[in-house]
Formats: structure tokens, sequence, C-alpha cells
């Protein structure tokens, strides 16, 4: 797999900073919602080095994650500070830049989906207080933090170290890449003075998880700053140490120079972070149990059977758990199944699928105090994976063929969806639970309508949305089986396998078409369940673990 890149201008106070726009092969215009890292570099340094360019396009070419390195100003092709007497400031034009950068230009401009951001040394420290400040504006997943430094006491002595002159001349040189030429950047005093006095323990009400990356021949941030990461991070930090290499990453000979380049490792550690099956972990670890509760509900006879309540909504709340259910096909639970679904409170079973899915494998029955309540969203199709195959040949691509099915799901399933939403609104304290087949595409859109009336924040619900891809680990290889029987799989079985994935992206780029072309998953139900204002009120109050009297959730 290929890359594209563009060069990219983003105005910010007086000047500008320069960057570069990382695209997957595949991506041709990004669309709204797809996801972004950003890189930035420390002090010294520019958008393209140590590992900088060789993260971007292994994020581009081997995760399909789009990225975005700048410079700084005052630094590689960015323009002057406003100030060359204070020179850059991490509290000042270090967080500008990233606003102008982040908020202004990929999210507000380019709608991106923040996926990350990525910092080395100086950047890093930048990136931690701009998350700090930033976090309940913008969505951060995680950051990564390469040779940060947590403790600032102490940093203009070491400059003044390697710089004796350094009061009498009001600053110092160093060596650095402006405008396409290495030269003698001048750092003023007043600069080095700003990162002395960096409060970093304010990291400590950062939310997201952090991954931190040192060498162990590091001469300019010892490691005893990454032990404080650590203990102000406690269990959101995870730490890799690299032998060998430097600050910057590189194994020196005792010459002084460079004999082992380490930042291809940086990046395989990186890229690894990022990888699908590593962001689920992630995601399992904060959000598997609902409380002290696993998600993940044992029926037997059902896959793919999970709460998709319980999570945090972004004004405070929670959404009830042990109340909103989601599984695939419910037609072979067993007789201690059903018994399972009378102890998790399960009153009524929706079911999705079509007239064809229903005769092919029948419906769950005869499961004391439960109904089963058939609510077709295309009644008349068949939409077994094989069939489906056949007709949306669109679903083998992994982000726009997903957009084009899901719009056609968010156009066609209102009268289906209305019957859940009415079930909320009348009997608030009876479970449910809605299923497909697979309990992934007709299931997972009702889900996430439901989690986005709550205000849960569009990254946990396309995580919520991922977590069928540990549901279906069973069963895929079983649909798979049934598919070579009706089709020739020799030319689409990476098709069929996306057919069946639960990809992060294909939710998140779906949430933004509910946002920009729906207006919202509010304005969704009122237009295609033609659901009131006041239906909307009982059902969110109804859902609100804070609106239940005698309830209470604590984390």
């Amino acid at each position: 797999m290929g890359i594209t890149e563009e060069r990219i201008t983003v105005p910010v106070g007086d000047g500008n900073v320069v960057g570069i726009l990382t695209l997957p092969e595949t991506v041709l215009t990004p669309q709204p919602g797809m996801r972004v890292v950003v890189i930035c570099h420390g002090i010294g340094g520019h958008k393209d080095y140590c590992y900088q360019k060789l993260l971007a396009h292994e994020l581009a070419k081997e995760r399909s994650i789009s990225t975005f390195r700048f410079d700084f100003r005052g630094c590689g092709d960015s323009s002057k500070v406003s100030n060359p007497a204070l020179g850059r400031s991490i509290m000042d034009s270090d967080l500008a830049d990233l606003d102008a950068v982040i908020l202004d230009y990929l999210v507000k401009r380019r709608q991106f989906t923040l996926g990350g951001i990525v910092g080395h040394s100086r950047g890093s420290v930048a990136v931690f207080q701009w998350v700090f400040k930033r976090q309940d504006e913008v969505h951060v997943p995680c950051i990564v933090n390469c040779s940060g430094r947590y403790v600032s006491e102490g940093f203009v002595q070491r400059v003044e170290a390697r710089h004796p002159n350094l009061r009498n001349d009001g600053g110092y040189t160093l060596k650095a890449l402006r405008n396409g030429e290495y030269l003698d950047l001048w750092i003023p005093l007043k600069e080095a003075e700003e990162c002395s006095r960096v409060d970093m323990s304010v990291i400590e009400k950062i939310r997201c998880p952090v991954l931190s990356i040192y060498g162990l021949d590091d001469k300019i941030v010892p490691l005893a700053d990454a032990d404080r990461f650590s203990q102000t991070l406690k269990g959101r930090h995870t730490l890799r140490l690299i032998a060998n290499a430097d600050h910057n990453f590189y194994q020196m000979g005792s010459d002084g120079r460079k004999i082992a380049n380490h930042n291809v490792r940086v990046t395989e550690i990186v890229s690894d972070w990022f990888s699908a099956q590593s962001e689920r972990e992630r995601f399992l670890v904060d959000y598997g149990n609902v409380g002290v509760i696993s998600r993940w509900k044992n029926v037997d006879g059902i896959s793919n059977f999970r709460d998709f309540g319980g999570f945090a909504t972004r004004d405070g709340d929670f959404v009830r758990p042990g109340l909103l259910y989601r599984s695939a096909n419910t037609s072979k639970v067993s007789e201690q199944g059903k018994k399972d679904l009378q102890d998790l409170n399960v009153r009524v079973i929706f079911d999705l699928r079509s007239e064809q899915e229903l005769k092919r494998v029948g419906s769950a029955k005869d499961i004391p105090g439960c109904e089963v309540r058939w609510i077709p969203i295309f009644k008349d199709q068949d939409l077994s994976p094989a069939k489906l195959a056949e007709r949306n040949s669109h679903f083998f691509d992994p982000i726009e063929g997903f957009q084009n099915a899901y719009r056609e799901l968010l156009d066609k399933a209102g009268h289906s969806y209305r019957n859940i939403m009415l079930h909320i609104r009348d009997r608030p304290n009876d479970g449910f639970v809605v299923h497909c087949t697979a309990g992934k595409d007709r299931t997972g859109m009702i889900c996430a309508l439901i989690l986005l009336l709550m205000n849960v924040e569009p990254d946990t619900i396309a995580r919520e949305y991922e977590l069928t891809t540990y549901g279906l680990v069973e069963e895929i290889p079983k649909i798979l089986r049934a598919v070579e029987k009706d089709m020739d799989m020799s030319e689409n079985k990476a098709g069929m396998l996306n057919l069946l994935s639960s990809r992060y992206d294909s939710m998140i780029t779906t949430i933004s078409i509910i946002h920009n072309e729906y207006g919202g998953a509010e304005n969704w139900f009122k237009t295609h369940c033609n659901l009131s204002d006041q239906d909307l009120r009982i059902i969110k109050k109804n859902l609100s673990a804070k609106g239940q009297k005698g309830w209470s959730w604590q984390v």
C-alpha cells in the first residue's frame, strides 16, 4: 500500500505553520470523521527528523491512518515566532500552533477525528499541556510521549553547562534545519527560562492512555522522568525502553558518530500502539466491565451478547446498565440460555432480520416472561452474508462501502427502530435485546443512535461497535464456510472478511454522516421514527442513570 502527501500551510497569529498531511493510498479524498494522528517535534527539530517521517508513512501504509506532521513556528519551514526576543514559548506559541493545527484546521475545517498525538522531547511537553487544556473541547484518544521531560526545574542550568556564556550572551545557538538549510538557530535565554517553569504535575488530570518511549542512553532527559510519568499517570501509562538509544533514538559510537538508528524500532512500537488489536485491548481495559460486572454476558446459544449501557456521557451522566443488550441471532438459544435471559431481566427480543433469514434459521421462542418481536428493516430482502455480498459489493470497501450501506440503513430503518424507542419510553424497567444475524450492522446502527442520543463520546461509540470483532470470533469461520457453499470465494475472501468486520473507522465516519447529513441522532429520531421532543425527553430520562430514583452509579 502506498501513500499520498500534501504540503499544508496553516495560518496562526501573524504567521503560519507548515506541515505534511499524509494519507493512505486508498483515500483519494478524506471523508468527514476519518482519523488523523498529529506528530510534533522537539527543540531544534522539524517535521521530518528522527522517526517523524518514518512514522507518518508507516501509519498510512500499515494502519490506514492519516497523519499530520508539522513545524512549530520558529522551526523548519514555518514562519518566525511573533516575538524573537522571547523565542518559542511552550505555554504561548506552541499551544497556539497546536490550536491552529488541530482545532482550526484538522477538526473544524477538514472534519477529521483526532486519533491521537505523538510528541518528542519538548514537543511532548507541549502536547501534554495542550491536552490538559483542551481535552474537554476535543476528544483525545491517546498520547505518545517520546523522550519527554517531566521535571522542568534546572533546565536553564543544564543548558548553561553546555553553553557557559548563556547569561552573558542572552541566549545560545543550536544547529537546526530552517527553510531547507542547517543554520545556527538563536535560542534566547527567556525561552530557556520559560521551559524551566512548566508545571507538569497537571498531567495527573489527563484522562487518556499514554505510551512513553525512552532510550536507555538518553543524556538529555534522565530516566527518572519516565518514572515520574508512570507514577503520575498510574494505570493509564505504558512505558517502553530501547537499549543503546539516546534522546533522539540513535546509538552513538565512542567517536561520537551514529552507528545505529533505533527510530525504526520507535516506529514499530508506535505503529503497534495504533493497531486495531491494541486499541481494542485498551478499550476493553477501560470499558470491558460495567462497574465491576463484565459487559459480556454468557447466554448459552447466543453469540456476541453484551450490555451496551453503562457508558459515561459528555455531560457527566451515565447510560443505565442492565437494560440495553445486543447480540447475534437468538434462534439457537438453549434452555439454559433462556434461564440466562430471565436472570438478565430481558423481557423483549427485537429481531431485525428479514423474512428469508427468519425462514432459514427460525426464531427464538418459548422463553418464559419474554416476547419476541419481529421488526424487520428489509422485510423481503435476503440479508444472509452470501446474499448480502452479492447485493452490496460496496461493503467490500473498508470505509466508503460501509458509508453507503449505512446510509441505506439510516434511510430505511426508522419504522423498525421506532418500536425499540417506544419500548424504552413506555417500559423503562424491562430489559431488551436487539439483534440481527451477526449483531453487527442493523443492530450496531440502533445501538450507536441510542448512545449518540445520550451524548456518549463518538470515540466510545465506535469502540463499542468494534467489540463485535471479539463477539464474532468463533462465528466468522462458520459464516465463511456457509458462504463458500453459495458463492465463489476465490477472489472475494478479503472483501467478505471486510463485510464481516466491525472497524472503528467504519463507525466513526458513519457518526459524522449522522451529524452532517441527518442533523444528529436526535433529529434523525424525530424525522425517521416520528418521535416528538416529549418522547425523546422521556426516553433520555429513562436511560439516564442519574434520572432513576433509588438508583446510583459509581465508577
